[in-house]
């Protein structure tokens, strides 16, 4: 179990080789069409400036987090990496 008891085995992270699809966690064409559509109207990195290329959730889809506007931020790649790492 990876040192996880039984409880909590199932809350651990899992890498990412380990994660279910994208498509089963939410993430198909409506998203894909979603995506294209904010980042064509939010062009530019709200953290460095640079052209976005990430639709990133403020609140995570899994904590209930929608895919509205409102809950989306365009970030560049390298911003994106950053804020994921950092559970943002």
């Amino acid at each position: 179990m990876g040192g996880y008891c039984e409880q909590h085995a199932k809350a651990r992270p899992r890498p990412p080789d380990q994660r279910e699809s994208a498509a089963k966690r939410g993430y198909d064409r409506k998203w894909r069409r979603i995506r294209a559509q904010f980042l064509r109207h939010n062009p530019v990195c709200e953290d460095c400036g640079a052209p976005s290329t990430e639709a990133h959730h403020r609140v995570a889809r899994a904590q209930g987090g929608g895919d509205h506007w409102d809950n989306l931020m365009a970030l560049c790649h390298t911003c994106h990496s950053a804020r994921t790492v950092r559970g943002e």
